[in-house]
């Protein structure tokens, strides 16, 4: 009975599905059919219509053209051009696209050895298609339930021989790369690289476009924005007199090697001062480091004399072995930048008087690391698409007397006063595999027909024939069966094979993927 329902449902999805929001693979549509009208396109800085185009200017560093049936999008900052065409229709031809790389979408089958994108996609809803991730750095929750409970995705590093073997197979359809020279299955992630913390926010419209979820994610960017600017304004209104000095500092370890002495490194300390984090400081009713020459040191009396009158620093020091994240604390840091119980006594260096902060507060469980320590933090991970919630801690650590409120930091943790670290493992992740297993239903769920139809009065399965399925998420299929030739039969025992005993080994489910159906 259950059976004849979930196929009942299908063919309601089917009947009812409209091409300006469709996200699964098509079939038999007429010449002037416009799968990307406006409502399934990016809002952007500038949007310029030329006949059957509309190029979209997105952030500084990407723009996307519209055309019927694919898409041309640019990554500035790599210079890596794609055609993404739409499952279902023909691959377009012509010269001047000889160069470029070219996938159907929806993207099915992703890889990535890189934290970036990572929380993107789960604000998108499509972490499904990540079948292969390189877990050692993955501070997610909810991916890391995916690997080492529900088995739907699987963990390789990236640095073993079996990453190269999975890059090569036939299911990979891509590869999410941060840089680097890309191959033909890398998509170039420039998210990092774009300058201000909602530039970098706004590469999930990026993403967006491999998966047709663009409405998504201009809701998810909108929101952001309008969250940022609530957040400054706050800080406007509860701005001191004088405005606190605040400065990423490292401190990075000498490096000698003989057989690679083009290596070679002494110490050295330095203040961070890229675009975003002056953004963050300054959105937050503080000051940036007013550095009237170096920002990098090769002695510590030269950086302890630039860093005098700084009122908070936030500490950004890679902890070498034997430290890590855990243990690392004010005592290491005060050894690490050479300060003395007399400097914290002159007062010339304020931020030794309590305002010590590390940004790696939350960090993974290092389960899935070479040594079983804790590796990633959520800084690289969530802490570029999510910024208002960055800055939220910055109004925290910049002014703890107007905004008590935001103690509960997800970022910094101030190691003097002691705080500890948070990590994160699967049992963080609010969601039970068969939920994770559905999230695409929440997302794109296609409009019901009107009226309903009446379900079926027979005992046998009802009789489809080449219905287009463009959103099968309760189905699971092992990684090496095809998904474009499933009978009547095989789709009846998945499902009840689904609803029994969910299989949680490696295989994985159909994401966006058309099947026929035949009886």
């Amino acid at each position: 009975m259950l059976f004849r329902v979930l196929l009942a449902t299908f063919a309601v999805y089917c009947a009812a599905q409209d091409t300006s929001t469709f996200i699964g693979c098509v079939h038999d549509i007429s010449a002037d059919t416009n799968l990307y009208p406006t409502s399934s396109q990016l809002s952007g800085i500038t949007t310029v219509h030329d006949g059957g185009s509309t190029t979209v200017q997105i952030a500084e560093d990407f723009n996307v053209t519209y055309y019927d049936t694919y898409k041309h999008l640019l990554n500035n900052r790599s210079g890596q051009e794609f055609i993404l065409y739409q499952c279902g229709t023909a691959k377009p031809e012509s010269a001047e696209y000889e160069n470029m790389t070219f996938f159907e979408i929806p993207l099915q089958n992703v890889m990535t050895a890189s934290t970036v994108p990572l929380h993107f996609v789960e604000l998108l809803g499509v972490e499904q298609s990540f079948w292969t991730v390189d877990m050692t750095y993955v501070t997610s929750p909810c991916f890391q339930r995916r690997v080492e409970e529900c088995e739907t995705t699987q963990h390789i590093a990236s640095s073993d021989a079996g990453w190269s073997s999975a890059v090569n197979d036939d299911r990979t359809d891509a590869v999410i790369i941060d840089y680097g020279t890309p191959s033909g299955k890398d998509i170039s992630f420039s998210a990092t690289s774009d300058p201000g913390i909602l530039n970098r926010a706004e590469w999930i419209k990026y993403l967006s476009v491999f998966y047709n979820v663009e409405a998504e994610a201009n809701k998810h960017f909108d929101a952001e924005v309008e969250q940022v600017n609530a957040y400054k304004a706050e800080a406007e209104a509860n701005a001191p007199d004088t405005k606190p000095i605040v400065a990423f500092i490292q401190y990075s370890a000498p490096y000698y090697s003989e057989d690679y002495p083009e290596w070679n490194s002494d110490a050295s300390w330095s203040f961070s001062i890229p675009e975003y984090k002056n953004e963050y400081v300054e959105f937050a009713g503080g000051r940036t480091v007013d550095l009237e020459a170096a920002s990098y040191f090769t002695s510590a009396a030269d950086f302890k004399e630039a860093s005098k009158g700084i009122a908070i620093v936030i500490d950004e020091t890679y902890p070498a072995w034997p430290l890590n994240f855990l243990t690392y604390n004010i005592s290491h840091f005060m050894e690490l930048f050479e300060f003395t119980e007399e400097d914290v006594a002159s007062g010339d260096w304020p931020f030794l008087s309590g305002l010590v902060f590390r940004n790696d507060k939350t960090v993974n469980d290092g389960d899935q690391g070479s040594y079983g320590t804790a590796y990633g933090t959520a800084w690289f991970e969530s802490g570029i698409s999510q910024p208002a919630k960055v800055l939220r801690d910055m109004l925290y650590v910049t002014n703890k007397a107007s905004f008590p409120q935001y103690s509960d930091t997800l970022y910094f943790r101030n190691i003097a006063l002691e705080e500890p670290c948070v990590l994160y493992t699967k049992d963080d992740c609010p969601k039970a595999c068969e939920e994770l297993a559905a999230e695409y239903l929440s997302v794109y769920t296609p409009p019901p027909p009107s009226p309903p139809p009446s379900p079926p009065s027979s005992p046998s399965p009802p009789s489809l024939s080449s219905i287009p399925l463009p959103l099968l998420p309760l189905l699971h299929h092992p990684p090496h069966q095809p998904l474009l030739a499933m009978n009547l039969t095989q789709v009846a025992s998945q499902v009840e094979l689904f609803v029994k005993s969910p299989p949680f080994s490696y295989w994985r489910l159909p994401f966006f993927g058309i099947c026929e159906i035949s009886p």
